[in-house]
């Protein structure tokens, strides 16, 4: 008796009041959310060219590639374009093409009318076979008055004198690593010793890849790396933040070039172990050795081309993303010519040289590539 009547309170007295909490936290989560950014949904927006004239997209049964929606100069300040699809898309603003062969795009409202000097923006998406279904474009803007103060707005660019500053410091540190040791220095330049299958005179090199010398060139090249993802930041992040001072780029180096040389050594120890273990220690060297060169005329190739366009004009978030793809890329690219110089360098069966390429080379290649790319 006094189980059912427990149970008869539990029904409509506990009940009722968790349903009627769960609905005030739902409530309030929702209404926070709103007061942090509202989303806005372009696809009533979208028109399509028909006939010398556009048209609205529910409005004709034609196929087309193309669809075409607006941001009015009055709208969309401090906020986010996002558009996604599920296969690559090409996204043209303005009549310029910004970003091609991508499934996903994130980018800044105000960037966009900084980088095309204009308020006014007309989006393009093409597609050699666009569905309209698996198009989703949405205008997330941020709540920019609060406490009767406005938020400042994000500016997608790098301060100028950051780039000479920190550019300077990278060229200045080169030549006295030159200098020091101009020896070792010409075969971390040299592209013909890093892409050649037969490895001639540089078995010493591998031998003293703990020297003091060679520590330069791991610290000078996390140092670079680190760079290039400092200047490319503003250009990748999807988030609505303020402006970062030229303090905080020097924070945000700072702290990746520490990240960037933990991943240096641990890769440098990892491969020592499994050379060790798999009884080929003769290669270990030659591994460590040429991923470092790789790593040192890649970055230094992006650090160039990506210094050099924030200096001379305003670049495009296509330009910086496609060297910062390239440099991120080529770490995962770099598996191929390096399986090719182990295989002629040790004696292992096929499954064994594959095994043991793949703990030191394929495995860490895209744990950097995962740790790295944001």
């Amino acid at each position: 008796m006094q189980s059912k009547s427990f149970g008869t309170y539990q029904t409509m007295v506990i009940l009722p009041s968790m349903r009627l909490l769960s609905f005030f936290l739902l409530l309030f989560s929702v209404l926070n959310l709103r007061a942090q950014h509202q989303e806005t949904d372009l696809s009533k927006r979208w028109f399509v060219f028909d006939h010398n004239r556009f048209v609205p997209v529910n409005k004709t049964d034609k196929k087309f590639q193309a669809i075409h929606f607006t941001i009015q100069a009055t709208e969309g300040t401090g906020g986010i374009l996002k558009i996604s699809y599920t296969e690559p898309i090409t996204i043209l603003v303005n009549n310029t093409l910004l970003y091609g062969s991508k499934k996903r795009i994130n980018t800044s409202i105000d960037s966009l009318r900084t980088l095309l000097g204009t308020s006014a923006l007309q989006i393009s998406v093409y597609h050699k076979n666009l569905k309209v279904a698996k198009l989703s474009s949405v205008l997330l803007t941020p709540n920019l008055i609060a406490d009767g103060k406005t938020q400042r707005i994000k500016s997608t660019s790098v301060s100028k004198d950051f780039v000479i500053v920190s550019v300077l410091l990278i060229t200045v540190l080169l030549l006295a690593i030159i200098i020091l040791n101009s020896k070792l220095a010409s075969d971390y330049f040299s592209v013909t010793k890093l892409i050649s299958v037969r490895e001639r005179e540089e078995s010493q090199v591998y031998n003293r890849i703990a020297g003091s010398s060679n520590f330069l060139f791991f610290g000078f090249s996390a140092l670079t790396i680190a760079l290039v993802l400092t200047l490319s930041k503003p250009f990748v992040a999807d988030k609505i933040t303020d402006s970062i001072s030229f303090n905080g780029y020097i924070l945000y180096w700072v702290n990746t070039t520490a990240l960037l040389l933990s991943i240096v050594f641990a890769k440098m120890i990892l491969t020592y172990f499994w050379a060790w273990l798999f009884d080929v220690k003769e290669v270990a060297g030659l591994q460590f050795f040429n991923w470092i060169r790789a790593l040192f005329l890649l970055s230094g190739l992006c650090l160039l081309c990506v210094s050099v366009s924030m200096v001379v004009y305003t670049p495009l978030p296509g330009w910086i993303n496609f060297w910062l793809s390239l440099l991120l890329i080529g770490i995962l690219l770099w598996n191929f010519p390096i399986a090719f110089k182990v295989a002629n360098k040790v004696h292992l069966g096929l499954f064994h040289l594959f095994s043991y390429l793949w703990v030191t080379e394929i495995i860490p290649s895209i744990i950097i590539f995962k740790i790295l790319y944001y």
